[in-house]
């Protein structure tokens, strides 16, 4: 069942700049005036080479069948982070009574 909520333009383009650079970067405005405006840098910021000094709580999302993000992509990252040295919990379990779409935007808007 692909029942995720949609995705807005801007979303998928950052997405996309992440998946062709390889890197988890901020979103490139993809011009070097627009980058020294957001960012006061003529790149945006590499979140993960420093993302040891991020000190926000970090939530990943995963559902089975969304088709959005791999399995393995999710494992990858969650093994990065505690590689890191960063604090974690494994589960939240969700009453997943209620659609899951509904459940992830009630999670996202928390």
């Amino acid at each position: 069942m692909n029942d995720m909520p949609t995705v807005s333009f801007r979303m998928a383009l950052y997405l996309a700049q992440i998946k062709n650079r390889r890197k988890f970067i901020m979103f490139d405005y993809g011009s070097a005036v627009a980058n020294m405006d957001a960012y006061g840098s003529l790149w945006p910021l590499d979140l993960g080479e420093y993302y040891f000094l991020i000190d926000i709580l970090v939530d990943l999302v995963a559902g089975r069948n969304d088709k959005v993000i791999r399995p393995s992509m999710v494992r990858k990252h969650y093994k990065l982070m505690k590689d890191a040295g960063l604090r974690y919990c494994d589960f939240v379990t969700a009453n997943y009574v209620i659609r899951r779409a509904v459940l992830l935007l009630s999670y996202s808007y928390s």
